[in-house]
């Protein structure tokens, strides 16, 4: 199963560079790839559906990939490589931006700017 191959992974790298490494990140942005590979069809693998269950299966599939990477980390690491007292700080990376209001390509602080930012961050 591919979660025990993750675990073992994960083991691996944690044994091998856990002298060199203390921040672990196990699934990239996994609200993104989720809902455009298994809900709108846009990355691999490709599916659309709206079927909720089926969301439900992969989702659980995904939790528990990033669940065995983690322990096996939190495991498998335990030098502290930068020595802020934390061997292995292990979790998932989400995209985050901050949107700052600009006009021809310049900081700006115009009203129209400023709000265009403000609906993007709503």
């Amino acid at each position: 199963m591919i979660v025990e191959e993750l675990r073992a992974h994960a083991t691996l790298l944690g044994t091998r560079f856990g002298d060199l490494v203390d921040e672990w990140g196990t699934v990239n942005e996994p609200i993104n790839y989720l809902f455009a590979g298994y809900t709108v069809g846009q990355f691999p693998p490709g599916i659309f559906s709206l079927d909720p269950n089926q969301f439900a299966k992969t989702l659980r599939d995904y939790i528990a990939s990033h669940a065995a990477i983690y322990s096996a980390l939190k495991a498998s690491d335990t030098v502290d490589a930068d020595g802020d007292g934390r061997a292995a700080d292990v979790g998932l990376s989400l995209s985050v931006a901050d949107w700052v209001p600009t006009r021809m390509n310049q900081p700006s602080e115009h009203i129209d700017d400023a709000a265009a930012r403000d609906r993007v961050h709503y």
